[in-house]
């Protein structure tokens, strides 16, 4: 239909495949047909550092907003022991020193002719000039696995935080914290990607065992694994529903005894 439209209009049927693009995307819902003009491209999520990732990942887009619904500051120590390829340390950081999510990508609107670059020019550097990367942040990540690990680090690389946060090969059991309080928001294996049940059933044993020890420290975890609760060892102060990737799971809050 557009293409007809098209030829209409240009009084032509050659409608060569070059030049400036423009995606068009459409939905029926109910008997109502909605078009949609895409102006970004890549789906927002995508931020722009993420080259390759590990297994079973999870979006920036995912891992941001578990972040907004925890309790974590730029000011205080901030870990996730299941890091895998970086992705809740990293954005972690960039909301601490305030870094704008898209300012590391360009999106479709950028190469249309009529577009008004200017202003695109105005916004991204009012978005620079709100960065914060003089802020001192002790945020780290660390995974069982060396290939997620250096994943990780090139990904760290990739957002200009190298210097600002670190990843570590350590098991979960070796979790030591350097601060007396911090948070650890973490999207650790479901059993079902990675690891068999009883393997994670294990895992999560071990992470509550350590949570015990950790007086002053807030737990967010994310996972679709039934029975968390009960396997982790203590009832979480709130739990709410959570799609990872369109799949259904549980993200679990684990407030500190004192706030900070």
């Amino acid at each position: 239909a557009i293409m007809t439209r098209l030829s209409s209009v240009y009084k032509t049927n050659d409608l060569p495949e070059t030049g400036e693009e423009f995606r068009v995307e459409f939905s029926i819902f109910k008997d109502v047909v909605s078009i949609l003009l895409n102006t970004s491209g890549q789906g927002l999520h995508k931020r722009g550092y993420r080259e390759y990732v590990a297994m079973a990942p999870i979006r920036e887009n995912t891992a941001s907003a578990m972040l907004l619904l925890s309790d974590f500051g730029y000011n205080q120590e901030f870990c996730d022991p299941f890091c895998g390829s970086g992705t809740i340390v990293i954005e972690a950081a960039r909301q601490a020193l305030n870094i704008a999510p898209g300012v590391l990508r360009e999106f479709d609107y950028n190469f249309w002719s009529k577009f008004d670059k200017n202003a695109y020019k105005l916004a991204y550097q009012e978005a620079k000039d709100n960065e914060r990367l003089d802020k001192k942040i002790n945020f780290h990540g660390s995974d069982i696995d060396p290939r997620a690990v250096k994943l990780a680090e090139r990904h760290a690389f990739n957002a200009g935080l190298a210097d600002k946060i670190s990843f570590e090969v350590k098991d979960v059991a070796d979790f030591m914290p350097t601060s007396a309080n911090g948070t650890i928001v973490t999207n650790p294996p479901y059993g079902e990607r990675l690891l068999t049940p009883s393997e994670v059933s294990s895992l999560y044993k071990t992470l509550g065992k350590i949570y015990t020890k950790l007086d002053n420290w807030s737990l967010f975890v994310i996972t679709a694994f039934e029975g968390f609760e009960k396997t982790f060892g203590t009832r979480a102060t709130k739990n709410r529903k959570l799609y990872n990737s369109g799949k259904e799971c549980r993200f679990y809050e684990y407030f500190r005894k004192t706030r900070v």
